[in-house]
């Protein structure tokens, strides 16, 4: 069933294995859910903006998390199924890509996304190298092997070309998580596979592994990386961001130094003193830099600022796989003809116009200059890359080709993660910087409001649907201010790939010296091959990788065209912004099906009467804001609209407060738990549920959560009144001061229901909250004033009420396992209005 085990043979053609075709399918499968996971999830960075409020540093790690571990263990990892089974690693790599791929779908926070993104990159890093080399094996014929070389690499350019397509059509009907659940019934599929079909297969002369040099290659890119992505909030030149870029090359230098003194290096630093492998590998490493960073800002442009639907976003970037498709035929003749040297030069130069092409005339309104920039972008990378690839493996004895192979893969990834940490992180700045002097004369905003919007583009569309009449304005400003700072960035992206055609012009040979004339590479102990059908069988694989990823890129686009382009708005076909219609509909279709996100604003009857109740946003869980007792003002208004960025928020008017009818009985805060869990079923709101309640509401919310314990996932009490609070206020002594006076009067309706609006009978209320005593594990923060404005209290009196108050706030805390008591300085008794960006934190850490 796993086929026969086999060793490498020195001899370049050797006895093919019976079920190679077969195999390929399962290889080809394998690799194309590696590609399509490079670009699948650009379609889907709104929603990430929406469901989870990620931030454009974060929306970069989501993108950058895949590829920089991919990049970092690329190496080690063909080194691994090379040394010990290369059938072995594929199982390992796709089991890993599963278990990444499920992790990232149920993640509920952007931190668990990238982290599972990161398990992602570790599969996709023992799938890649893996393929190839099991492939050689089972292809004994060198032009069978040419054609399944072709086969393979047209399965990576579809799977790229795939990916925005694929993604955009779940989209279409789906949450984000869609675009990881896809992976696991293709992987579930490739893994049977393998275990059946696929032989197993090892190096006899596999070099030593190099863990040192594994951990210091990830720890150096992980660092560059991170430090660029963080630039924008930290600042370019501050600490923080120079101690980043300083531990990455220093690291760097410790990792060369490293190599070189390895008599069996994972990564043979003496290559690049051939001018054709280190050439060739920095130009290749530029035109991805670029080619990432652009794809990361065209997925947004095209979504948040010329309004497109995923499905359509998908399509629009089509041109680029199309330009690369016909590329790679161009680059081949020309190659052939004029030599490598200036078929990479050429290529570069025209993906650099093509870029330059968006730079220049991106507005906002028109989609031709993307379009047409995005064909000559892939027009010019398919002429270059082939090119520069062959360059690179030229330099190489064949029983060497692998480390040719992990080099060429390896540089790719790794520019594509800085390009996007790069590109991405110019932008965020330039954003910012532009957005924060745009919005500063807008009247009617908070600062919290201010600082949200200057973060991406994606919150500041989020929110103006929340700022009324100025909203309009906030959202023509964001979008103006996302193409001013893509602009800017694209024009990095152009630099770049004209350094790249400087490298060719300059340092690539005219005529690469071959592997017959090299003689043994440096440290080897492999002796060199005669290629003598090298032509000929270079020219039959560039013929039927054409065919074969032109014929992929058919088929991919005759089954997204069956799934349907009804989903494709007549606004994104023509280049012009969609109809309101269309618009709202992607502005609100459901994190899960089950799951509302219409704005909710109306009376609903309850037993005893009608309340009012309001919710705003979407996610996979819902905030419930629960205000103080007697609260008939909107005491939530500078938290909600940030909070409804990334989670269902809902607030309600208690019987008696409001439009709320007048309570039918007197109400406990039982009593109010359950109307409140009656109110929430009435208006379709199925939970999970973070319950946020402040003053008197957080003795409320406490008890929500001891009735319904299953259905709360955390509790944020926001200057509760604690049980003890009655006896404590009932004790201030009248002595004329205006804190004493409103403590009598206060107390006076705490203890006649009769006498509040509320019909609350606070004592009994209280009494009811006291006998909680435990609320298990579920997440609690209590955030207290630490000064309480106590206008003309004597000083004894206003401490002994601060004890009581922190008394009682520790009391709540302790309820949970899992409490936490948060200090909030020099606040009123209202934080949440007061502070509010205390109150979002803590909402935020929990949710």
């Amino acid at each position: 069933m796993h086929g026969r085990p086999t060793l490498e043979s020195d001899n370049e053609a050797h006895t093919s294995h019976p079920d190679r075709w077969r195999i390929l399918g399962v290889l080809v499968l394998a690799l194309l859910v590696t590609s399509v996971d490079h670009t699948i999830i650009n379609v889907a960075m709104p929603r990430l903006v929406g469901d989870l409020g990620a931030t454009s540093a974060q929306l970069q790690w989501v993108v950058a998390a895949y590829t920089v571990v991919f990049a970092g263990l690329l190496l080690t990892a063909g080194s691994l199924g090379d040394r010990y089974s290369r059938r072995h690693a594929l199982i390992a790599g796709l089991a890993t890509f599963l278990a990444g791929s499920v992790a990232a779908a149920s993640s509920s926070s952007t931190t668990a996304l990238i982290v599972s993104r990161g398990v992602m990159g570790l599969g996709g890093a023992l799938i890649m190298p893996t393929t190839l080399s099991i492939l050689v094996n089972v292809f004994g014929s060198p032009r069978e092997r040419a054609k399944a070389i072709a086969i393979w690499t047209a399965a990576s350019g579809a799977g790229i070309a795939l990916g925005p397509i694929a993604g955009g059509a779940l989209m279409r009907s789906f949450s984000w998580s869609s675009v990881f659940w896809i992976n696991v019934p293709v992987l579930a599929v490739a893994l049977l596979g393998a275990v059946h079909l696929v032989p197993d297969s090892r190096d006899p002369n596999a070099t030593r592994l190099d863990p040192v040099g594994a951990v210091l290659s990830i720890v150096g890119i992980g660092s560059l990386v991170y430090g660029v992505i963080q630039a924008p909030d930290s600042g370019w030149t501050s600490t923080a961001s120079l101690g980043w870029f300083a531990l990455g090359a220093s690291v760097a230098v410790v990792f060369v130094r490293w190599e070189l003194r390895r008599r069996e290096p994972m990564l043979d630093m003496h290559l690049f003193a051939d001018r054709s492998f280190s050439a060739g590998s920095t130009a290749i490493a530029l035109l991805f830099f670029a080619m990432a960073g652009t794809v990361f800002l065209q997925a947004q442009y095209l979504q948040f600022v010329l309004d497109y639907t995923p499905l359509a976003a998908g399509f629009a970037l089509v041109p680029a796989a199309l330009g690369m498709l016909f590329g790679t035929g161009a680059g081949a003749h020309l190659a052939s003809g004029l030599g490598g040297r200036v078929a990479v030069a050429t290529g570069t130069f025209v993906a650099a116009t093509g870029i330059a092409v968006q730079a220049a005339f991106a507005d906002g309104g028109s989609y031709v200059p993307t379009g047409f920039g995005l064909l000559l972008f892939g027009l010019g990378a398919g002429i270059s890359m082939a090119p520069a690839t062959d360059l690179i493996m030229a330099t190489l004895p064949t029983a060497r080709a692998g480390v040719g192979s992990a080099v060429n893969d390896t540089v790719r990834e790794l520019g594509g993660a800085l390009g996007v940490a790069v590109i991405g992180s110019i932008a965020a700045t330039g954003y910012a910087s532009m957005m924060r002097d745009r919005v500063a004369g807008v009247p009617g905003m908070t600062g919290s409001e201010r600082r949200l919007v200057t973060d991406n583009v994606g919150a500041a569309l989020e929110l103006s649907h929340h700022l009324g009449a100025g909203g309009a304005d906030v959202a023509t400003v964001a979008r103006t201010t996302f193409v001013d700072a893509m602009s800017t960035s694209l024009w990095v992206a152009v630099g770049m790939t004209l350094l790249a055609t400087v490298v060719a012009v300059v340092f690539l040979p005219r005529r690469p010296v071959s592997a017959v004339d090299a003689g043994p590479a440096h440290g080897g102990g492999h002796h060199v091959h005669h290629r003598v059908h090298r032509h000929h069988v270079d020219a039959g694989a560039t013929s039927a990788g054409s065919h074969a990823m032109a014929g992929a890129a058919v088929v991919a686009l005759l089954m997204v065209l069956l799934v349907g382009c009804g989903g494709t708005s007549s606004g994104a076909a023509n280049g012009t912004t969609p109809s309101t219609t269309t618009s709202t509909t992607a502005t609100t279709s459901t994190t899960t099906a089950a799951r509302p996100s219409a704005p909710v604003d109306r009376l609903v009857a309850v037993e005893g009467g009608r309340m009012h109740v309001r919710c705003v946003g979407r996610g996979p869980k819902t905030v419930v804001l629960i205000a103080g007792w007697g609260d008939a003002g909107d005491s939530w208004g500078s938290v909600e609209p940030h909070l409804a960025r990334h989670a269902r928020v809902c607030s309600y008017a208690r019987f008696g407060l409001g439009t709320s009818d007048k309570p039918a009985a007197t109400q406990t805060f039982e009593t109010q738990a359950r109307d409140l869990h009656a109110l929430l079923d009435a208006v379709g709101e199925p939970g999970p549920f973070l319950v946020v309640g402040h003053s008197f509401g957080g003795a409320q919310a406490v008890t929500f959560a001891s009735l319904f314990p299953s259905e709360v996932t955390g509790l944020v009490l926001v200057d509760p009144t604690s049980t003890d609070w009655i006896t404590a206020a009932c004790a201030v002594p009248d002595d004329g001061s205006e804190a004493a006076e409103s403590f009598v009067m206060t107390c006076s309706m705490a203890s006649h229901p009769e006498e509040n609006p509320e019909r609350l009978d606070a004592a009994t209320g209280m009494a009811e909250a006291a006998r909680i005593e435990s609320l298990g594990s579920v997440p609690l923060t209590v955030l207290v004033a630490s000064d309480h404005p106590r206008p003309g209290m004597a000083a004894a009196e206003d401490a002994r009420l601060s004890r009581v108050q922190r008394a009682g706030a520790q009391r709540w805390a302790a309820l949970s396992t899992r409490g936490r008591l948060v200090d909030v300085d020099h606040s009123g008794h209202y934080i949440q209005v007061d502070q509010p960006d205390a109150v979002i934190r803590e909402v935020e850490a929990l949710r």
